[in-house]
Order: structure tokens, then sequence, then C-alpha cells
């Protein structure tokens, strides 16, 4: 698996984002109203919002503009692609917005989550872009992950976090 940034040690490639792969149900521009979404105990629901609605606030967009890496995303990112709901996460005493979204008909292929602070409106995160995936088993070894952003060490740790248990 490979890791693009000097500080972030290689992820074992044990687990895939399996909330994208069981839970998602609404893909860019569908009404998503129906949809029960994941719930942790650092987290909250975000009054169902998904990446396709966040996209479309010029706050959020902004931050995603601005981020280091943005422009080298594919388009299905940008668009919203398959989402599952928001959620707020507290993160080194931080709270941010978590959206979690994957290419849609290849969720097992391309992942992204992202983090935005609505605090200093600024966004981190990391995609996911695997060659060889197995859906409901875990990203491969060949997967290349993208930091976004300039995530610190808590950060780094909780997307650690979040694709190896996911």
């Amino acid at each position: 698996m490979k890791v693009h940034t000097a500080t972030w040690p290689a992820l074992i490639g044990v687990a895939m984002i399996t909330l994208l792969l069981g839970a998602c149900a609404t893909t860019e521009g569908q009404n998503p109203a129906s949809v029960d979404g994941p719930t942790a105990s650092n987290a909250s629901q975000s009054n169902s919002q998904y990446l396709y609605n966040l996209m479309q606030q010029p706050a959020y967009a902004a931050a995603f503009t601005s981020m280091d890496g943005s422009s080298q995303l594919p388009g299905w990112v940008r668009t919203g692609g398959t989402a599952i709901p928001t959620r707020t996460v507290q993160i080194d005493g931080q709270s941010y917005l978590a959206a979690q979204a994957c290419k849609p008909h290849a969720c097992a292929g391309q992942q992204v989550i992202l983090l935005y602070n609505k605090a200093d409106s600024t966004m981190r995160g990391v995609f996911v872009n695997d060659p060889a995936p197995t859906p409901n088993v875990g990203i491969s070894d060949q997967a290349e992950l993208t930091l976004l952003g300039h995530p610190d060490a808590a950060v780094k740790a909780w997307l650690k976090h979040e694709l190896t248990t996911g």
C-alpha cells in the first residue's frame, strides 16, 4: 500500500470503509431523506447532509477548492459520489464535519474521507485509490492513500482508524 506523504506510516490493509460498502444508499443528486446513517460514540449525525449537499455550500466548496490535493481528485468527489450521511466528530479538541463517499458503482476501488473544520474553514482528508479492491475484505496492499490538506498527527490517526476499522 502506498501512502503519499513522508510523515504518515503505512497503513495495514485490513479493512475497507465498510460503512460505504454496506450503508451506501445515495448517489450524487439523489434524495437521501430515507437513508439511515452510521453512528459512533464520538460522532453525531449532522441533519442527514451528504457530500453532494455540502459541495453546494459556498464555505464548504471554498475549503475544498483551497485544500492541497483537491485539484487532483476525480470528478465524482466534487459532485458528491455515493455517500453516507455526514457526522460531527471531535479530534484533539476540534470539531469536524466528516463526510465520506466513494466512486459510484466502484465503491471498493475509490473512496474519500473529508474533514471540515468550521471554526477555521479548512479541510483535510484522505483519498484511497485501490486498483485491486476486494469488497468487504479490506484495502489491498496495492492501495494508494493520498493525504489531502495538511492533517496533523491527531487527524492522521483518526483517518487511519476510520480506514482500518470503518
